[in-house]
C-alpha cells in the first residue's frame, strides 16, 4: 500500500477513534455509491453526520486539507448523504462535518473537527 494510502486509513481510524470518544456512535465507513464516497457516518444523537477527513503530514498543510473540501465536494457530499438517508429510509437530520489529522503516525496526530460545514461561510474548528 502506498505511504499516503496508510496515513489516510491511519487518519480515519483515528478520526472514527475521536468521534467516539465524543459520544458518537459510527454508522459506515468509507461508503460509497457510484462515484460518491463518505468517509464516515456517525450519529450526534439523534443527528446522522456525514464526516469528510482530511489527513495531512504537517501542521502547515492543514489549512490545504481543508481548502481541498471545496463546494464541489460538499455537494457530494450531500448528495450522498441524501442517497443514504433514503437507501437506509432514514428520518434524521443531517450535518456534514470536517475532520483535518496532522501528523504523521498515530502518537503524534493533531486533530481539528468542523461543524456543519455546509452552512458555514468559514470553516472554523471545533476547540
Amino acid at each position: 500500500m502506498a505511504q499516503h494510502n496508510e496515513l489516510g486509513r491511519l487518519g480515519e481510524e483515528y478520526a472514527r477513534y475521536y468521534l467516539r470518544k465524543k459520544g458518537y456512535v459510527i454508522a459506515a465507513s468509507n461508503w460509497s455509491f457510484l462515484r460518491l464516497e463518505v468517509d464516515i457516518f456517525a450519529y450526534d444523537g439523534d443527528v446522522l453526520v456525514a464526516v469528510e477527513v482530511k489527513t495531512r503530514t504537517k501542521e502547515s498543510d492543514k489549512y490545504d486539507a481543508l481548502h481541498a473540501i471545496d463546494r464541489g465536494r460538499v455537494r457530494r457530499l450531500l448528495r450522498a448523504t441524501k442517497i443514504y438517508t433514503k437507501y437506509y429510509r432514514l428520518n434524521h437530520r443531517t450535518r456534514l462535518d470536517a475532520i483535518t489529522v496532522v501528523g504523521s503516525d498515530l502518537e503524534n496526530f493533531v486533530i481539528k473537527h468542523y461543524k456543519d460545514i455546509a452552512r458555514r461561510p468559514a470553516i472554523d474548528p471545533e476547540t
